[in-house]
């Protein structure tokens, strides 16, 4: 039990800056006896209880409304969160190390003691007064245990790690300490569970704890690592939900007004008919304004709601992996691992609102022909504008592009045989000449989840240059990507796809460049990776930019946009946002520009028709830029949402 009369500060950060709630969120109040929900929020056992109801069996948490499956025994079947407790215990303690005055009685002795403690064991956790630090030196069973006097602990602070080897007894055979591991069940047991519980074989295969642990923490960790920027995406997809509410409101209101002013002007001939026509207008405008902002609304919790479980699967990671002991990782290790890879594989998809779109009842139909025509009301399509030119003067015949994380621009310049590296400014920072690389004809790069680049190169290597731009000499990847040309990995793992237009493939590479796949198409030129692992790829000879899975079906096919005659749908470069929108850039005559599409091979909007003979394409992280090789490859144009 944890006491409720001290406050402490429970906060625990990650590496992400990840922070654990320092109380119980429900009362307010210091934790008492906390319970670790599926979600890994905590909170008191009473107050849970609390919010069961009699006959049910399960339990929605109140921080992120995800729902919990109550074990046999209810509510307190839950985990017990005994990190908080550790992490309570800890902060009581260093409180009373650091007044002048305080008296720590001893708690090793056999009954309630008065005698002043002097030192304190690590693996015991007991204050322990003159007497009881000798015998506890004398006896076998702890002469080796780490006694450490109250004044080091005053001095150097106490380890991090105060229970580490801390015993816990088996809650079933409680003379028996929980020494091994099933690993089927993922739970720890004693000796005597293996009998009925745990029996060897094959339906259990069993571990020692310390050997099994060790995995999993190792794991938890590995998987913690590929979360950390869940958080920064989420908060990035708020305010894209936001931007996009904003452009709503204002398609709504310029909507309403178009057809007020539209109104005045045949106001002396306005009939009962057009009033009632003005009436059922605003009446489907109000109903579709109202739906789409509850649809944001619901949108940006559901998001808030997964920022929530991440930051706290967060925490609770960095705790195993400071303070946890064995057991807490035995605890807490089906939760923590099952709840990470959930978050990492959640799909961040800001709402669209260039893709909604409602027809007017046919009652609605204006009588007079000034007014404006009801139709397919567009709203919310969010503008682009350029914002950057730059690389007249430092490019030849560049390719292809990458955003880095920083917002600098790489660009694989083809003719020059060089990689360049261009500030957020447009300056170029730094070049990787053909000297250097032993570049043939550089063609595109992009920037993998492992912090490094990989560009293709038109001989049959991948270079790899580091997360500081420098040529990687020891990581050239050859094989099957002779005549190489565009390449992509999705946003999730290291494993990337290159264009082989020659030889009409896509191969597939894991992160230690061995082929994977191997993907017959027709010319593919660049590609792009859907959150959902498909390949999009254009191929100019076919006139098409095409979707094709792992397994080397074709999903869709992506023509021109509706005013584009087939004769000028060249498509060239190509790039996916995090809620897989495909852009696509086009050199074919008179229609040169940047076109957005659905996966499903819809057309929603072109970015700009502005451009003169483009080729590779790259978005930013946070899907706010595009940049884009113009001029047939001697400068790049940057364009923002507004």
């Amino acid at each position: 039990m944890m006491a409720t009369d001290n406050r402490s500060d429970l906060t625990e950060k990650d590496v992400s800056g990840q922070v654990y709630p320092e109380q119980c969120s429900i009362c307010e109040s210091d934790y008492l006896t906390p319970k670790s929900l599926k979600c890994l929020h905590s909170f008191c056992l009473q107050c849970i209880a609390e919010k069961v109801h009699a006959g049910e069996n399960s339990i929605t948490c109140p921080t992120c409304d995800a729902v919990t499956e109550l074990p046999s025994k209810g509510v307190e079947g839950l985990n017990t969160n005994f990190m908080l407790i550790k992490k309570f215990e800890r902060s009581l303690f260093e409180k009373q190390l650091k007044e002048k005055d305080s008296c720590i009685p001893c708690t090793s002795c056999e009954h309630d003691s008065e005698n002043r403690a002097i030192a304190w064991c690590r693996q015991c956790q007991d204050y322990m007064c003159e007497v009881s630090v000798k015998y506890h030196k004398e006896q076998r069973i702890t002469k080796d245990h780490d006694v450490i006097s109250l004044q080091t602990l005053q001095s150097k602070g106490i380890p991090k790690r105060t229970a580490a080897l801390k015993e816990r007894m088996c809650p079933k055979h409680q003379d028996e300490k929980l020494k091994f591991y099933c690993e089927t069940c993922e739970v720890p047991f004693c000796r005597d569970c293996e009998i009925i519980d745990h029996p060897r074989g094959e339906s259990h295969a069993q571990a020692y704890l310390e050997d099994a642990i060790r995995k999993r923490s190792g794991a938890i960790q590995k998987e913690a690592e590929k979360c950390k920027h869940i958080c920064q995406e989420i908060d990035e997809t708020i305010v894209q939900d936001e931007r996009v509410e904003a452009a709503h409101q204002k398609a709504v209101d310029q909507t309403l007004k178009a057809y007020d002013d539209a109104a005045k002007h045949t106001q002396d001939t306005f009939s009962d008919k057009q009033k009632q026509h003005r009436e059922t207008f605003i009446k489907e405008l109000t109903r579709f304004d109202e739906k789409r902002k509850q649809d944001i609304d619901d949108h940006k919790e559901k998001l808030k709601n997964v920022r929530s479980r991440t930051t706290s699967a967060l925490a609770i990671a960095h705790m195993l992996a400071e303070t946890g002991t064995q057991y807490d990782v035995a605890d807490m290790y089906k939760d923590v691992i099952t709840t990470l890879r959930e978050i990492r594989e959640f799909k961040l998809v800001a709402e669209c609102m260039s893709e909604v779109s409602f027809k007017l009842n046919d009652d609605c139909f204006p009588i007079v022909e000034s007014f404006p025509t009801p139709g397919t009301l567009k709203v919310g399509s969010l503008d682009w504008e350029q914002t950057l030119k730059f690389g007249n003067g430092n490019l030849s015949a560049a390719r292809g592009l990458a955003f880095t994380p920083t917002g600098d621009i790489i660009v694989a310049d083809y003719t020059a045989r060089a990689a360049k590296l261009f500030d957020r400014e447009g300056t170029l920072s730094k070049t990787i000449p053909q000297a250097t690389a032993v570049f043939t004809y550089p063609f595109d790069v992009f920037h993998s989840s492992d912090g490094n680049f990989y560009m293709t190169d038109q001989s049959a290597t991948v270079k790899q240059l580091t997360s500081q731009i420098n040529y990687n000499a020891t990581r050239t990847i050859g094989g099957g990507s002779y005549g190489g040309q565009g390449i992509a990995s999705n946003w999730k793992n290291d494993n990337y796809a290159v264009c082989c237009r020659d030889y009409n493939f896509i191969y597939v590479y894991d992160v230690n460049g061995t082929q994977t796949n191997c993907i017959s198409v027709i010319a593919p030129q660049f590609i792009a990776l859907t959150s959902t692992d498909n390949y999009v790829f254009s191929s100019s000879s076919q006139k098409s930019v095409q979707v094709v899975n792992a397994n080397k079906q074709l999903i869709h096919l992506i023509g021109p946009p509706p005013d584009i005659d087939s004769s000028s749908w060249s498509p060239q470069g190509v790039c996916c946002s995090k809620r897989d929108e495909i852009y696509v850039t086009n050199q074919g005559a008179g229609a040169m520009g940047i076109y957005r599409f659905k996966v499903s091979g819809e057309f929603i909007d072109c970015i700009t028709s502005d451009l003169n003979n483009p080729w590779g394409l790259a978005i930013s992280a946070d899907g706010q830029q595009l940049a884009v090789v113009d001029e047939n490859g001697t400068s790049v144009k940057v364009f923002s949402q507004k």
